[in-house]
């Protein structure tokens, strides 16, 4: 085999061995970041919403879930209390969607004729087992009930 046609088989060999060795490498170098066991990726998301006691956020219908029986939502913004007794709404930094519960079967049957993308304001609080429950909730772009 004349020297060429050597030296181009070694190169492309030595490209393969790069290729195969470098990616496992890259998988395991020590610098890269990990997180704790006990700690999920959603956690920073997650402490934007204290949900222990009742908490008031909008968000957009994602998704109803007719097999748990829940509802998905895009959460936009949170009303936070503040200092001077008034409230304001903030957003929600980041693309956050939680799963919500209803607080029984007859509120569930009125969520589900909310189409993905309607926008709802929820007051939300976790049960003992961790749930996100709905207690209440109204369609901001529905007209105010009467009487006022």
């Amino acid at each position: 085999m004349p020297f060429g046609d050597r030296l181009f088989t070694l190169c492309v060999a030595l490209s393969l061995i790069t290729l195969l060795v470098g990616p496992a490498r890259a998988q395991t170098a020590p610098d890269q970041e990990t997180l704790p066991a006990d700690r999920s990726p959603f956690d920073a998301y997650l402490q934007q919403l204290d949900f222990s006691r009742p908490t008031t956020i909008e968000g957009r219908v994602r998704f109803i879930d007719r097999a748990e029986r829940a509802i998905w939502i895009d959460v936009d913004r949170r009303l936070e209390d503040q200092d001077s007794g008034s409230r304001i709404w903030h957003d929600v930094a980041g693309d956050l969607m939680l799963q919500l519960y209803p607080r029984d079967g007859a509120q569930f049957d009125l969520l589900t004729a909310y189409k993905p993308g309607t926008t709802l304001q929820m007051v939300i609080q976790q049960d003992r087992e961790g749930r996100r429950l709905i207690l209440s909730y109204r369609d901001p772009s529905a007209p105010p009930r009467l009487p006022l």
